[in-house]
């Protein structure tokens, strides 16, 4: 429990987990039929932007576990090994997800001062569900093979545009 008295049951866990059941038994068991070809390729987009938020939270807990030192105390020694053991994941998977934490997700410093996370824009991206964990492992991948001399603030936009947003195609 944090200091706002927030807990596991409170946080909205149990209705996120309702919502999905029920909406999964809708499209799994119902009946589609009378949905409009534009109604299903909308059903289909907001699922998607669903499932990308809902991957976001994965860096705020990731670096929560590790701020509590769960990986070392699982036995697991690492956080790949602990994330592979606790939620089922892939060595790939894990590791992804790892890679993404430290690049989108906020640090406290040493000072105590929360450092923003180090892709600011495609973390933004990411928490609205406009671009994938595939899109920002790609992102990721391209940023750490920049030439280490370009400035950080013409490596952050695209063409050198700090301030443009990513590209409509990108978050499809």
């Amino acid at each position: 429990m944090d200091s706002k008295g927030e807990t596991v049951d409170t946080c909205g866990i149990a209705d996120l987990a309702a919502a999905v059941q029920s909406l999964s038994n809708s499209v799994l068991h119902g009946n589609l039929t009378p949905f409009s070809d534009a109604d299903v390729v909308e059903l289909m987009q907001r699922l998607e932007t669903c499932k990308r938020q809902l991957s976001a939270p994965d860096s705020r807990l990731i670096i929560e576990a590790c701020n509590r030192s769960l990986p070392e105390g699982s036995g697991a020694k690492d956080v790949v090994p602990f994330l592979r053991q606790t939620l089922g994941l892939s060595r790939y998977d894990a590791s992804v997800r790892v890679k993404i934490a430290r690049q989108c997700g906020e640090f406290f410093e040493p000072t105590g001062h929360l450092r923003p996370a180090t892709l600011e824009k495609a973390t933004e991206a990411f928490e609205a569900g406009d671009i994938s964990r595939d899109h920002v492992r790609n992102i990721i991948d391209v940023m750490n093979h920049l030439p280490a001399d370009i400035p950080r603030r013409d490596a952050r936009g695209s063409r050198g545009h700090p301030g443009r947003p990513l590209p409509r195609r990108l978050a499809r």
